[in-house]
């Protein structure tokens, strides 16, 4: 079953355990396509919103892995990990006391804005085309090195040492166990994540998702989130007419009022694809639906 005859987005509360894979493969069995990716990795040990584009509109899913990103986190400082979680081999490194409050609101400063970071070295990123995690499984060096990433906001919500509870929203490809084993080096006393769930992927938020217990019990038409709601928040949205449309589905650039930059592309029979507008306020299409859609 499709929506808007292009597919559609679904979103999973995924719980503590499974793959971000393990998600996939479960939903292609109960919707029955074989069409199905994530967009954006949670870890095994994370809870929370999954993204997942199905059938046709997988052709989408770099637009939405790349939206802004907010997680609930809580950070076990005095101890690391090989993982840089509690899923790994963990050593204890006590401080002589806890650390204060303010000495971590300080430290946490220092990680606002474009920094770079080096991803946990058990992570899906490839050196030189193997996965990072393969090498560390098998004690190698992993060759990983530093990457900018984006952090808006990093904050305090709770503290009980050594237990430290933080919200953090990121752009794409920030790590949350990098940010807590950076911390805790910051501070000393080493640092690791406990728990995390990933509260908003773009305009997409965990009101959206759909209980991982209760997959089998939806139907597809029920589960789906159409382009428009999916995209919110992370493309600016144009409206063209029937013979703009026609146009912009045969790869034909088309006349219009916007500020130029990447935008979702709308006819009133629904979802047409993405296009960029260029200085000329030309609409170029990027990339467009796999079927025609039916226009009045």
């Amino acid at each position: 079953m499709t929506v808007d005859g292009i597919g559609g987005v679904l979103v999973v509360d995924k719980p503590t355990g499974p793959t971000s894979h393990d998600v996939v493969a479960r939903t292609r069995r109960v919707l029955g396509i074989r069409r199905v990716g994530h967009c954006g990795t949670l870890d095994p040990l994370a809870t929370g919103v999954l993204v997942l584009c199905v059938g046709p509109m997988t052709r989408f899913s770099r637009w939405l892995t790349g939206g802004d990103k907010e997680y609930e986190a809580c950070f076990r400082l005095g101890a690391t990990s090989d993982t840089d979680d509690a899923l790994g081999e963990i050593t204890e490194t006590p401080a002589a006391e806890p650390i204060p409050r303010s000495e971590i609101q300080t430290a946490l400063k220092g990680f606002l804005g474009v920094i770079d970071q080096v991803p946990p070295e058990h992570s899906a990123v490839r050196v030189r085309g193997v996965r990072s995690y393969h090498r560390a499984r098998r004690k190698e060096a992993t060759g990983l090195v530093p990457r900018p990433v984006r952090v808006d906001r990093f904050e305090i919500v709770g503290y009980e040492p050594p237990r430290l509870r933080v919200r953090v929203l990121c752009g794409q490809g920030t790590y949350i166990r990098s940010l807590a084993r950076d911390l805790g080096q910051a501070l000393g006393c080493g640092g690791l994540v406990e728990k995390l769930r990933r509260l908003r992927v773009g305009a997409l938020t965990i009101r959206d998702a759909v209980e991982w217990g209760a997959l089998e019990r939806q139907t597809a038409a029920d589960m789906f989130l159409s382009a428009r709601r999916a995209l919110c928040g992370v493309l600016g949205f144009v409206e063209i007419d029937g013979r703009g449309a026609e146009a912009f589905f045969h790869g034909q650039p088309v006349p219009i009022e916007a500020c130029p930059g990447e935008r979702a592309v709308f006819h009133e029979a629904g979802f047409l694809g993405v296009g960029r507008v260029d200085e000329e306020r030309r609409l170029r299409p990027l990339r467009v639906v796999a079927e025609w859609p039916t226009l009045p």
